[in-house]
């Protein structure tokens, strides 16, 4: 009995030194990638170094400084904030946090309280950015006060978890048919690094009456690579897309690729006139080709990342950029620009005042006759939240576009989701046939058409009151459905009564008329 409880006290010890040793390996990794600004990876690790070190200053800031910097749930670093903020001699920033934090908690008063008071007593202690950026926080709680008063009637329906993962799936781009999108997402994992890679996906919808989208598929090695690439454009006839790649040779440049059978052909850039050794971020093309709108943050803009048209030369290059100036441009950030396809509309995404948190998408529209741009207005709430939101892709029906932006409720960090625009009345579907009577095998036309009955009842099993009549003629029948849940009802006293449930989904629809016959099996005598 003795042997049998040095054994276990032996195992017991063996296995706390691993678990010890696991643990110190682990708030190592994480502190390297914290100071790498890995941060997504950074708070995953703290987060399970935090179970055994709930008490340590350095854990707790960090893990929380950690979730700042990503698209995630940032209220709940409200607690570990707290507890670093009675902690003596912390960094100056933490309080700064725990102001942040407040805003993301949507607790406005209390957010402006600590941010002024940080501002108040010290402003000595932080650097310039910091203290722009404090200062913003303000702005955007008086601009979100204000935008949410009058929220757009719109709802949002998650693509699913074929396109999105627990990391972020961000910048959808969507042809006008719906049949199509390419988006970025940083879920591959490079394990020698320690780092997320963003690369580019594409993805076609199920067979039609499903409403869902195939799995996303890599956009290919001419496209990505072990570093980041996201896209950030899409050609007008849906052929092309136009990519941001952050590569040790070429950081923060801008190419295009053109679709080549069921991947795309190689990156080619746009020159040394549009990248630079500075940052480019986002680029759109007009319809015709000719006029490229990017965002860069050069020497020489407004401030930050400005926006910039450049037209194409007749020998093919791109001239001198003009900075499209004010007030499109302001001294914060402006970028992923997307110009209609009629070229009167630019959208963009800014993190200026005008926003109600970090970057927000905006609209400006063109004045020919004064030639100049309107004043950039917010798109709205719920489109924009107090999280990144970056860009708004529109299919043909003005009904439904897609967007990138956290969802508490989501599959991970951002999520891609369908944006329903309700004032817009949803496209109608017709189904339409023949029906006959007999087997699956065997079918002729039917002996008594003046008996059919045909009844559409709702989810709820409640008939719809509009007359659905077979023609008695050609035996044709023709139903018309807004999107719901149905079940269609073929009745008659020769027949056996046919029953089907469909689903009409409220989205750009593939075909707005399905053919389908429908054969009734007689009654036996």
């Amino acid at each position: 009995m003795k042997k049998i409880f040095y054994i276990s006290t032996l195992l017991y010890l063996i296995s706390a030194k691993l678990l010890l040793a696991q643990s110190k390996d682990r708030l190592n990794d994480a502190n390297f990638n914290f100071e790498n600004e890995n941060y997504e990876i950074a708070f995953d690790l703290y987060k399970k170094v935090y179970k055994r070190m709930k008490t340590d200053p350095v854990v707790n800031f960090r893990m929380a400084a950690s979730l700042m910097h990503i698209n995630r749930d940032r209220s709940q670093a409200i607690p570990w904030l707290q507890f670093v903020d009675t902690i003596e001699d912390v960094p100056v920033i933490a309080h700064l946090y725990l102001g942040e934090a407040y805003f993301y908690a949507m607790q406005f008063d209390m957010a402006k309280k600590i941010i002024n008071d940080v501002l108040k007593k010290y402003s000595n202690q932080l650097d310039t950015n910091e203290i722009i950026k404090a200062k913003l926080y303000l702005e955007w709680m008086n601009t979100a006060k204000k935008i949410m008063k009058k929220p757009l009637k719109v709802k949002f329906e998650n693509v699913g978890a074929s396109i999105n993962t627990k990391r972020n799936e961000i910048l959808p781009f969507i042809d006008g048919n719906g049949t199509f999108m390419v988006y970025s997402s940083n879920k591959k994992y490079n394990s020698d690094f320690q780092i997320l890679i963003y690369n580019v996906y594409f993805s076609y919808p199920l067979p039609s009456e499903t409403g869902y989208w195939r799995k996303g598929k890599s956009a290919g090695s001419a496209i990505n690579t072990q570093e980041d690439e996201q896209v950030v454009g899409l050609s007008k006839d849906y052929q092309k897309i136009i990519v941001y790649g952050d590569r040790i040779g070429s950081p923060s440049d801008i190419y295009i690729a053109s679709h080549s059978g069921k991947r795309y052909k190689n990156l080619e850039e746009f020159g040394e006139v549009v990248n630079t050794k500075y940052d480019e971020w986002g680029a759109s093309l007009s319809k015709n080709e000719d006029t490229l709108f990017f965002a860069s943050n050069r020497p020489g803009g407004v401030g930050g990342f400005d926006i910039y048209m450049s037209f194409k030369l007749p020998d093919g290059i791109w001239g001198i950029p003009q900075n499209l100036g004010l007030p499109v441009n302001t001294p914060y950030d402006e970028v992923l620009p997307q110009i209609s396809e009629r070229g009167d509309e630019l959208t963009f995404a800014s993190n200026r005042k005008e926003s109600m948190g970090n970057y927000d998408i905006f609209r400006t529209s063109w004045l020919p006759d004064l030639k100049k741009w309107t004043n950039p207005k917010n798109y709205g709430y719920p489109i924009n939240d107090i999280y990144d939101n970056y860009t708004i892709s529109k299919t043909n029906y003005p009904r439904y576009a897609y967007v990138s932006r956290f969802d508490s409720l989501g599959y991970g960090d951002m999520d891609i989701e369908k944006v329903i625009f309700e004032e817009v009345p949803p496209p109608m579907i017709f189904r339409t046939g023949t029906i006959k009577e007999g087997t699956a095998y065997q079918q002729e036309d039917l002996k008594h058409p003046e008996e059919i009955q045909i009844q559409i009842l709702d989810a709820k099993g409640e008939e719809i009151p509009n007359k659905f009549k077979l023609n008695e003629i050609n035996h044709h029948y023709t139903i018309a459905l807004k999107p719901g849940k149905y079940t269609i009802v073929i009745s008659g006293t020769p027949y056996k009564t046919y029953k089907k449930d469909i689903v009409v989904y409220d989205e750009q629809p593939v075909k707005n008329i399905i053919v389908e016959d429908i054969v009734l099996e007689p009654k036996t005598p």
